[in-house]
């Protein structure tokens, strides 16, 4: 299976909204006004950025739905994230629970469903359609689950339609993609012998994919009609958008300024003069970080013609900084987190990007 290929297999599953998705920054998750492609996608997989799909269309119905296992906040303290099989131990009876009522009560076959290790607190179950499903039978399918547990768990969607054409809903983390939070990946995984057996490296993750066969959703309506009247699901209100349509931060300065002050971007101009090449990773975050300057975008297509030479190609880089825009800019932690800046060049700014208590962190 080639990886073109499984990627067209990540995107016909992971479905949501068709003309936003949310990126996760350093306060929260911030819209994107922009339909999610194979571009964003190879960010998400490669630790770049991190993305997450509003799951609800324009249309108040869904691809997917989604069942959040997870150690509540308040239990957090006692237990190691980093120690999977810890973690596994501390969860396991209600993940196991939440399998057996899909699959046992509820007639969801195991096949159907898509386990991730999210790497954070917990395990995302997946469900997905071969059509959409209409919002309004996806959250009372989520009061049926939620009836047959004794234990809270967290569904999405959680609302079953949009208050009208401009609200976007609630949004979950894309899988795969690097837990900003707790510093690692989420990986999918199958249960042997009531132990998980994580799927190891990208590739084979993404071939997971394949085997997961989408449900119609009539099955769906029916069990839902089959366990009668349901009290009314509670409202639900989606927390307030931040900076929703709030233009790119901007640096005082001009190009010349921020390649002088800033060790990583003054590197990689370095290394483009060289003629070496960038990686996808460097060239991402080179021109995010330029578009926040004035003359930024004239700065990234001269230093990607220097490192690429004659296999640079102006109108799709274009194109591709085109798609960077309405993102916000790599931050520090990040450029240090990927290896890209050596380290932080004042400790103020350290502190800004790593205390959590520093004021506008």
């Amino acid at each position: 299976m080639n990886s073109e290929w499984s990627l067209e297999v990540y995107l016909r599953l992971f479905r949501g909204r068709e003309d936003h998705f949310a990126e996760q920054g350093q306060d929260g998750y911030h819209p994107v006004h922009r339909a999610f492609d194979e571009f964003y996608l190879r960010q998400h997989l490669d630790g770049d950025a991190t993305y997450g799909l509003y799951v609800l269309n324009r249309s108040s119905c869904c691809h997917f739905l989604c069942i959040d296992v997870d150690i509540p906040k308040s239990q957090i303290a006692g237990v190691n994230i980093a120690d999977r099989l810890g973690k596994y131990g501390y969860l396991r009876g209600k993940l196991q629970a939440v399998l057996e009522t899909l699959h046992l009560k509820l007639g969801v076959p195991p096949e159907s469903m898509l386990l991730e290790e999210t790497g954070g607190r917990g395990y995302h179950v997946w469900i997905f359609f071969t059509d959409p499903l209409d919002g309004k039978v996806a959250v009372r399918f989520g009061q049926v689950i939620k009836k047959c547990l004794d234990f809270d768990v967290e569904f999405f969607p959680k609302q079953g339609s949009l208050a009208d054409e401009h609200s976007l809903g609630n949004l979950i983390k894309l899988p795969l993609g690097l837990h900003r939070k707790y510093g690692s990946h989420s990986v999918f995984f199958s249960l042997r012998e009531a132990s998980p057996s994580l799927i190891d490296g990208l590739k084979a993750n993404l071939e997971h994919l394949a085997s997961i066969v989408p449900l119609d959703p009539r099955s769906i309506a029916r069990t839902v009609e089959a366990f009668g009247p349901l009290a009314p699901a509670p409202d639900y209100t989606p927390p307030e958008l931040q900076n929703a349509g709030a233009p790119r931060p901007q640096f005082e300065g001009d190009p010349t300024t921020l390649l002088t002050r800033c060790d990583a971007l003054r590197n990689l101009r370095a290394k483009a003069e060289r003629g070496e090449p960038f990686t996808r990773s460097e060239a991402f975050h080179f021109a995010n970080a330029m578009l926040s300057v004035p003359r930024g975008v004239d700065c990234i297509h001269e230093t990607l013609r220097l490192c690429f030479g004659r296999t640079y190609d102006r109108a799709r880089t274009q194109e591709e900084i085109e798609k960077i825009v309405p993102l916000h800019p790599t931050s520090c932690s990040a450029l240090v987190a990927l290896t890209i800046c050596p380290d932080y060049c004042k400790e103020s700014v350290r502190i800004r990007n790593e205390d959590p208590l520093a004021p506008n962190t």
